[in-house]
């Protein structure tokens, strides 16, 4: 955890608002740790050691004051540090950097978490050290919002009005299935999500 504190604190030097939000994700980053602990074949393991850690941070943070949405950005980047652990020093698929791209909203909470990312990569030993693949993430991403294929504070082409009056259904627990069933479609491709595909993707299909 000292080691994640000291690579982010050389991060965001001209922006002290944001340098705080990753100070704070570092010291909590993995706190998680104290009690997920568990032993498995002679090794120690923290399974899930993210969620606990955003559960705790959000009550720490909580008593010591400060504001909502600081407390929402750090738990933020929190629970997602571990993300793209199972890509290793690789850039990962093009769909699972838009899938964060949507849930993150701006570019601004998705550069912030993957410094944090970034800055837990670079303090694993060795053999578990993943010095490159912060940075291609970054990198990856803006070519993504430069070729119109990042999904930073998307909308579906068609919204659940469209999708009730195609399908000849009410509102319902259907119209969200329906939604993040094509929202998996854009996660593959944006670009060819337009409103043509969506209602050819769903047309055919009742049962989500």
């Amino acid at each position: 955890t000292l080691k994640v504190v000291q690579h982010a604190s050389v991060m965001y030097e001209d922006d002290l608002e944001k340098k705080k939000l990753l100070m704070l994700g570092a010291v909590l980053h993995d706190i998680g740790k104290l009690t997920t602990m568990t032993m498995r074949d002679g090794k120690v393991h923290f399974y899930n050691h993210e969620f606990e850690s955003e559960r705790m941070s959000r009550e720490i943070l909580r008593n010591l004051k400060f504001p909502n949405d600081v407390i929402d950005e750090v738990c933020f980047i929190v629970k997602n540090h571990m993300r793209f652990k199972g890509a290793g020093d690789n850039t990962p698929k093009d769909k699972s950097i838009r899938k964060f791209q949507y849930e993150c909203k701006t570019k601004e909470r998705f550069e912030l978490a993957v410094k944090l990312m970034h800055a837990d990569n670079l303090s694993h030993g060795k053999k578990y050290c993943l010095p490159n693949q912060g940075i291609k993430i970054l990198n990856r991403s803006n070519e993504l919002v430069e070729s119109g294929e990042g999904m930073f504070g998307y909308k579906l082409p068609i919204d659940g009005n469209d999708i009730m009056e195609y399908k000849g259904i009410g509102p319902g627990r259907d119209i969200k299935k329906y939604q993040e069933y094509l929202l998996k479609m854009a996660f593959n491709n944006v670009k060819t999500l337009d409103r043509e595909a969506c209602f050819k993707y769903i047309k055919n299909i009742n049962d989500l």
